[in-house]
């Protein structure tokens, strides 16, 4: 009883951590105030200094109101009679009481003229010191309920921003402006002057090609639509034109670093703390104590583990599945394959043996593994190998791996 109150609780320590990370505290202020008066306007996790105001009764009633049968949706699969799932459904939630959930998702109000906020984050200790302020600028686009739409303006940012031959890694990161994109995937100044040139020029037809290759699993139908609709129009300088350049709900958002930052927010709580604690009479405080004391009791109890699914061993089959697998030599290389369902996919793994690495540049290998990706060659730059790589495969990345055989 003699020690002093402290803050505690798993989301309070939670956010607290997310909120020190300038990454996240970035994103979480562009979405707030680019989406205010919106669920998109909040901090889902809740602010650290608002949480501790949070009474037992205001989550209870949230609970009751938000996590309840007429706010959900049932999903079933699998060819088992329907009659049954709905049954074992409604004799979950056949107590409660029907509620009117809230009346849909609110839709943002458009600004009548583009909004700039700057404001004060933590030092980034992963980054470069001359190089700490973040800095974007955010674009209201369209109705995500438009699905062809919506896919068109993924596919738009793939294009515009994914990869070495991206036109705003060349504006933006080949020209040292920026070292890498902001959380939010967000543009420098020169945002503007690139998306004018495609608004002018569009996209290389064989970056769309690689990009429609990237994403053509599963969107077989969206995909046709885009494709028919870049052959009669300039599809995605049309896009630029209404959504980018003549949009008046844009946010710029600009973080500046403050060294003072984190001394700041540990003040601004040790307040909160003394001005609660303070008004604290002793039947108050020693309530306090006895439920801490009941709540330790709680999570020190033993727990029902028979209510927890289970696997035996003697579930598991004593033979793993073999597939054959074939050898072959081509050009005086070993080459191994197996054939098996993969829905028409290869996977390719190819190990080179390093023989005669100096022990000095050995802690060099995993760098080098990572950089490989990002090289150009001396007749291919970055950007066209990279354009290949998704045009052809899946994607290609390279990893130390170290063994006593190469078997």
């Amino acid at each position: 009883k003699t020690t002093p109150l402290q803050f505690k609780g798993v989301v309070y320590n939670e956010m607290k951590g997310q909120m020190s990370d300038a990454g996240y505290l970035y994103y979480s202020q562009v979405q707030q105030s680019m989406y205010p008066g919106t669920a998109y306007g909040y901090n889902s996790g809740g602010e650290p200094k608002n949480i501790t105001d949070l009474t037992h009764q205001e989550l209870l009633d949230f609970h009751k109101s938000h996590y309840h049968p007429s706010n959900a949706k049932f999903y079933t699969y699998g060819n088992f009679p329907l009659e049954n799932h709905l049954m074992a459904i409604n004799n979950k939630i056949k107590d409660f009481t029907k509620l009117i959930p809230n009346k849909g998702i609110k839709i943002v109000k458009s600004f009548d003229k583009p909004r700039r906020i700057v404001f004060k984050g933590p030092n980034d200790p992963m980054n470069n010191p001359e190089k700490q302020t973040k800095m974007s600028i955010s674009f209201l686009t369209n109705d995500i309920t438009d699905v062809v739409e919506t896919f068109a303006l993924r596919l738009f940012a793939y294009l515009l921003l994914d990869g070495h031959a991206s036109p705003m890694y060349k504006a933006l990161i080949d020209t040292n402006i920026g070292s890498d994109f902001s959380e939010n995937t967000g543009y420098d100044s020169s945002t503007r002057k690139v998306l004018e040139d495609i608004h002018r020029n569009g996209f290389d037809s064989k970056r769309i090609e690689a990009a429609l290759h990237q994403t053509e699993l599963g969107k077989k139908h969206k995909i046709e639509i885009i494709k028919e609709r870049i052959k009669s129009e300039p599809f995605f300088q049309n896009l630029v034109e209404k959504y980018f350049l003549s949009n008046l709900h844009t946010l710029t958002c600009i973080m500046e670093p403050d060294p003072r930052y984190t001394d700041e927010l540990n003040r601004e709580e040790e307040d909160r703390l003394s001005s609660k604690t303070s008004a604290l009479n002793e039947s108050e405080k020693n309530k306090i104590y006895e439920q801490s004391i009941e709540l330790i009791e709680k999570q020190d109890a033993e727990e029902d583990l028979s209510v927890l699914p289970s696997l035996r061993v003697s579930d598991i089959s004593r033979e793993m599945k073999r597939i054959p697998l074939e050898h072959h030599v081509l050009e005086d290389c070993p080459i191994q394959w197996r054939t098996t369902a993969t829905n028409g996919i290869t996977y390719f793994r190819m190990i080179s043996k390093i023989d005669g690495l100096p022990d000095e540049l050995k802690i060099y290998l995993p760098l080098f593994a990572q950089a490989l990706t990002s090289l150009g060659t001396k007749a291919r730059s970055m950007a066209e190998i990279d354009d290949d790589i998704r045009l052809y495969t899946g994607g290609i990345n390279a990893s130390p791996f170290v063994s006593t055989n190469h078997s």
